[in-house]
């Protein structure tokens, strides 16, 4: 690869808005060069030419992958998307891409890790984190100390637009930030060493006023771990 632009790969989903993602990321790093992926891409084949990979918002992971196959009728589905991005996950995890994942990019990063979500937040009388009249609710959230976001301001409130939530985390991944009622706002490797750069937020900071540091720091930091990601795929192929 001889190009000097970012390579980011991201799903190519209508119901993604993927425009939403990519003016955001854009907003802080304009050199960027989309590559996106769908059912009968060669997906291995593709990461591999990337420097970092987006999962972004989107329908429900079908329940079947974390052993519920029979609460299907409860969500709304997107099966097709569900394999493409299960297997750029893979990808990402062998080649230790950097990788952000969004509301949806984050419950099927915990799916893919041996994980599980709550089929339905209202229905396990767990409220306040759903679109109010097509706008999405906020609520404060608290990081953990020590953390990728722990330099985020905890002042700030994220937007809520989603009806799961993790419920079990995968063994390999720590819970890094939280709601008031306890549901998972973020998460990342629990132990790090020998991984690639992964951050799980369950809010849609695209949608952020820019100037918050729950926008900026998920941007910087993920597109801060491609570059140098590059630049390391440039050292070896010199």
């Amino acid at each position: 690869m001889t190009s000097h632009l970012l390579r980011i790969a991201i799903p190519a989903f209508k119901s993604d808005k993927r425009q939403n993602y990519t003016r955001w990321l854009e907003t802080h790093q304009p050199d960027i060069e989309w590559v996106t992926f769908a059912p009968g891409s060669h997906v291995f084949t593709l990461i591999a030419q990337c420097h970092g990979l987006l999962l972004p918002g989107g329908r429900d992971v079908h329940p079947r992958h974390y052993g519920l196959a029979e609460k299907a009728g409860s969500c709304h589905l997107e099966e097709e998307r569900d394999g493409i991005e299960l297997r750029a996950i893979e990808a990402a995890f062998e080649m230790n891409l950097p990788v952000l994942g969004i509301c949806r990019g984050l419950q099927i990063v915990n799916v893919a890790l041996g994980g599980s979500l709550i089929i339905d937040l209202p229905q396990a009388g767990i409220r306040g984190h759903g679109k109010i009249a097509d706008s999405d609710s906020c609520h404060p959230v608290t990081i953990v100390p020590d953390s990728l976001l722990s330099d985020a301001s905890t002042a700030e409130e994220v937007n809520s637009s989603h009806h799961q939530a993790v419920d079990q985390p995968a063994h390999d991944l720590r819970v890094t930030a939280h709601a008031p009622d306890g549901v998972v706002e973020a998460m990342e490797w629990k132990e790090a060493t020998g991984k690639g750069f992964l951050l799980l937020v369950q809010w849609h900071p695209e949608r952020l006023e820019p100037r918050s540091s729950l926008a900026y720091f998920p941007a910087h930091l993920f597109l801060d771990a491609a570059t140098t990601f590059q630049r390391g795929s440039f050292s070896v192929l010199r």
